[in-house]
């Protein structure tokens, strides 16, 4: 059942935990997707399994209230101590309020905060683009060095009316720099041999970091495409030691001169990270859309790229032949990340998987001679997405797929004498909206069967509205848990959001909400007059002009929740409003609620702002055919 209700009444406060000795199946995440090749699966889960998740107990633990939208994945160190604190589980989410926060990953406690300036209102930024949170801070998920204790973040600030990009190297205990924050700069040569300056007012910087031997890279894209003229795509990189840029920096659209001026080549990749399999070793990237009639060595749009790691060069790139109607019909390839599959028995064994928009995707020999080479292609629905690996009881390989709505289980079946193929195995459709696709996460406790759980965040149907947060049996692919994980408000900003499962728990950061799901009894509201004062404003905020008075009442909407005494509408303005059931059941006047259909409460509203019915009846399906609220 998706329970609106819980999640948003538990948000009100924060709760005491009975904290359990030891955390079994303890995990650190350091990084987006949990590795650098972005697999997404964690192998060390040894407390959530198939059973325990669909077995009723796993459900809703602990919520806690952020500042702003979060985009990023949250990342979780254990036995982390923080300031004079002992040690815990921590879990670090950043915001679009360019804050950091370190949460206890059991109680939802905030252990330590620290904002790093003004973020970006959507005003300033270029066309006032709209896909991204109201104000624009810290976009892209960090990157954590266990060894130094050292976490990595590039905050965006507004400062005399300008954005400002800023590297930081913070302390994992205390949140402070541990060196000098450095302003984001860098020139690059184009073809003609000008140069070229990156600009922070039309770059944004929205894919996930890497940290692998001892450097930092980020990547750049554009927002919604405004102001192509002056955005192009970057990829830079800082040692991580003094956060001393690289050397070179490097622009994926060299063309010098356009007709057009439009030229891009954005990496966004909806927040999915660049990827590599070693130090030392190359980079991989999607590129998104640029000027489909100049298309050539300068212009590598639409494309899955293999960068030095120098940033030296291209060494290597695949494009569809298609890529001049990607491009006139902005089905860019980089709305979905490029991932790294460990390595495979059999005659191909470095394999890279991806897929943008046009919902295709490549299955690539990533170091053959001739660069990145196709070894095959499938159709998996239109993907600002990113898929997933693991390992199954069998000891074979999967690629996990989340295009359109539909999650999809590949088996890798691979021959020493003849090219790798993927076996589909399983489908589980999933309630989703926004743009297609949504992103994923794998646990297991080893191969051991019957462990390996794969983790879903769906988008919202409508905005305003609910993530729900799915759990499926990856060996069967049914559906063994459904929740609601928090709230969504951007209608033109994907939630691009990652589950991040740790030590027993799920933790899933939405709009002002982190949300940690684990097994045991449900959450609990820690007092009833908090939970009636936080309702009186929320239903004063929803329902603007209605008159909380002893007089009747009559609210139409869709019933997104309902247990025995209380029941959540959402009303035609997509506002909740919370009904309570008691006196209309004991009197016999209430029709059976069924959650996701129609409903009309009849009632008072009390002084907590809940709807006290006294009739409930069912309504029409269509909201342009109820009567308006009385």
């Amino acid at each position: 059942m998706r329970n609106d209700f819980r999640l948003l009444r538990g948000a009100l406060c924060l709760l005491s935990f009975a904290l359990p000795a030891f955390f079994a199946g303890a995990a650190t995440i350091s990084t987006y997707h949990g590795d650098t090749l972005r697999t997404g699966w964690n192998s060390k889960e040894t407390t959530l399994n198939v059973a325990n998740v669909g077995g009723g107990t796993f459900d809703l633990q602990a919520m806690t209230t952020l500042d702003s939208q979060v985009d990023a994945q949250p990342l979780v160190v254990e036995k982390q101590t923080i300031g004079s604190l002992g040690g815990h589980t921590v879990v670090y989410i950043v915001t679009g309020g360019d804050t950091l926060y370190a949460i206890d990953g059991v109680t939802g406690a905030v252990l330590l905060s620290r904002n790093f300036g003004t973020p970006v209102p959507q005003s300033a930024l270029p066309g006032s683009c709209n896909n991204n949170g109201p104000t624009v801070g810290i976009s892209s998920t960090p990157a954590i060095d266990t060894a130094t204790g050292t976490m990595y973040l590039i905050a965006d600030t507004f400062e005399n009316g300008k954005a400002v990009f800023r590297v930081h190297a913070v302390s994992l205990a205390t949140l402070k720099d541990t060196v000098t924050p450095v302003v984001v700069s860098a020139s690059a040569k184009l073809a003609d041999g000008t140069t070229y300056k990156f600009n922070a007012n039309v770059s944004r910087q929205r894919a996930a970091l890497l940290l692998v031997g001892g450097t930092l890279y980020a990547a750049f894209g554009s927002y919604c495409d405004q102001e192509a003229n002056l955005s192009r795509g970057w990829m830079l990189g800082w040692n991580a030691s003094d956060l001393t840029p690289l050397a070179a920096a490097q622009v994926q659209d060299s063309v010098s001169k356009r007709q057009s001026a439009f030229f891009l080549n954005s990496i966004w990749m909806s927040g999915y990270g660049p990827a590599t399999a070693a130090a030392g070793g190359p980079i991989y990237v999607a590129t998104g859309n640029s000027d489909d009639q100049s298309y050539g060595a300068d212009d590598r749009d639409e494309s899955v790229l293999s960068i030095a790691p120098d940033l030296s060069s291209t060494q290597g790139f695949f494009t569809d032949p298609k890529q001049p109607t990607l491009d006139s019909e902005d089905e860019d390839l980089g709305s979905g990340g490029a991932m790294l599959a460990p390595s495979q028995p059999g005659e191909d064994p470095d394999l890279l998987f991806a897929a943008g928009k046009g919902g295709t995707m490549y299955m690539l020999d990533r170091t053959s001679s001739d660069g990145l080479t196709l070894l095959d292609k499938y159709s998996i629905g239109g993907c600002w997405c990113g898929p997933s690996y693991f390992v199954g009881a069998d000891g074979a390989g999967r690629v996990v797929t989340s295009g359109g709505s539909v999650l999809d289980v590949w088996r890798i079946k691979t021959s020493a004498s003849a090219a790798p193929s993927l076996k589909r195995e399983s489908q589980t459709a999933i309630t989703s909206g926004q743009d297609p696709g949504f992103f994923t996460s794998v646990s297991t406790d080893g191969k051991k069967s019957g462990t390996a759980v794969i983790w879903a965040v769906a988008r919202p149907e409508a905005v305003p509205g609910t993530m729900t947060l799915y759990a499926v049996d990856a060996a069967t692919g049914k559906v063994i848990f459904a929740g609601a994980a928090g709230n969504w408000v951007s209608g033109n900003g994907n939630a691009n959001i990652v589950p991040t499962v740790a030590n027993g728990h799920v933790y899933v950061a939405t709009y002002q909400e982190l949300a940690i799901f684990g097994l045991g009894n449900p959450m609990q509201v820690a007092g009833d007059a908090a939970f009636a004062a936080k309702t009186r404003e929320l239903t004063a905020q929803a329902l603007p002009g209605l008159a909380l008075n002893p007089d009747e009442h009559a609210v139409w909407g869709t019933i997104v929740d309902v247990t025995y005494d209380e029941m959540v509408l959402r009303n035609r303005a997509g506002h909740l409003v919370w009904v309570n059931l008691a006196a209309a059941r004991e009197a016999g006047n209430m029709a059976a609620p069924v959650a996701g259909e129609a409903a009309v409460a009849i009632g008072r509203y009390g002084a907590d702002g809940v709807l006290v019915a006294s009739h409930v009846e069912h309504a029409k399906q269509q909201a342009s055919l109820w009567p308006q609220d009385q």
